[in-house]
């Protein structure tokens, strides 16, 4: 009678381990994040990024201008400022992709870290938070960051982005940045009975200059499916 007690007892850990491990995989990678860019030209706006998974949305807003770009199972897509219109990247395309829209984070910071391979390289205090200073080269962009990431909480105050040419430089400011938030699946719908129009392919003298653009270079993309 006790060893089937005993059995029955080790049978019920193993279980409960099971939908432990089970219920930990089926969770859903989310984040949640608002940032606000400048340049040594001056503003650059706030960009807004909402991911579940491999769909994200990001969302533009510079000088005025408001745009959408939407990654859901259709697609990517760029959605124009009028919302009569969405152009559709073909697959493959960088825009699958939320690091080519901000090279810091989109998920969890450590692993993130991790990938990029980043050295830490210092402590600074900004804005009364004590951060950690981690250097990389993103690889996906090549741009070269500095990051500074909260000791305590570990989320990203702000980020120092240069590309290949001395003025490229942009300073990132996090406004926000949640992870493991609920975003509902149907944030990355597209409006109803919007037009669709495929974006061309980069050419391919374009391909390196891609790379390396400017993040969500929305003006060049906006023009790919002008009216």
């Amino acid at each position: 009678m006790r060893v089937r007690s005993l059995s029955l007892s080790i049978m019920a850990v193993l279980i409960g381990t099971c939908c432990v491990q089970s219920t930990a995989k089926s969770k859903i990678d989310t984040v949640v994040y608002e940032v606000k860019l400048s340049s040594p030209q001056g503003d650059m706006g706030t960009r807004k990024m909402y991911r579940r998974g491999d769909h994200f949305l990001w969302e533009y807003e510079s000088a005025g201008m408001k745009m959408k770009f939407v990654r859901n199972k259709d697609g990517a897509f760029m959605i124009h400022p009028t919302g009569r219109y969405a152009g559709k990247y073909p697959p493959g395309s960088n825009r699958e992709n939320p690091i080519t829209f901000l090279p810091g984070p989109q998920g969890d910071v450590k692993e993130f870290l991790n990938r990029q391979r980043a050295e830490r390289v210092g402590e600074e205090k900004v804005e009364g938070r004590i951060c950690d200073i981690y250097t990389y080269i993103e690889s996906e962009s090549q741009w070269k960051c500095k990051l500074w990431v909260d000791k305590k909480d570990f989320v990203p105050v702000k980020m120092t982005m240069t590309g290949a040419k001395k003025t490229d430089v942009i300073d990132v400011i996090y406004l926000s940045y949640k992870t493991g938030v609920v975003v509902a699946e149907s944030r990355f719908d597209l409006p109803k009975d919007i037009e669709i129009r495929n974006v061309p392919e980069p050419k391919k003298d374009s391909e390196a200059a891609d790379k390396s653009e400017k993040p969500d270079a929305a003006a060049r993309d906006e023009t790919a499916t002008k009216e």
